[in-house]
C-alpha cells in the first residue's frame, strides 16, 4: 500500500522519453497528491537536467517560479515520542 503524499507542493518533471521508472506510477502519484505538478518534457529522458539546453531552461523556467512561491515551508507535524 503506498502511503498518501505529504502535505506539501511538489512539481515533478518527467521526460516523455522516459525509459527508467515506471512512468504510470508517477502519473498515478502525482493525479492523487493535492498541490501536485506533473510536467512533462517532450523528448527528454530519465536525467531532465542532464538534457539539451532547450529541456534545462525548461526545467528551471517552471522550477524557480515554484520555489520563489513556496519559499517557507509549511511546520511540519509533531513527532510522537
Amino acid at each position: 500500500m503506498t502511503p498518501p503524499p505529504p502535505a506539501y507542493p511538489c512539481l515533478t518533471f518527467l521526460g516523455a522519453e522516459e525509459g527508467i521508472v515506471d512512468t504510470g506510477r508517477i502519473h498515478t502519484r502525482m493525479a492523487n497528491w493535492p498541490g501536485g505538478e506533473l510536467v512533462m518534457l517532450p523528448g527528454a529522458r530519465h536525467e531532465v537536467l542532464m538534457e539539451t539546453p532547450q529541456t534545462r531552461e525548461a526545467v528551471f523556467s517552471r522550477m524557480i517560479p515554484f520555489l520563489d512561491a513556496h519559499e517557507t515551508a509549511p511546520e511540519a507535524p509533531a513527532r510522537s515520542a
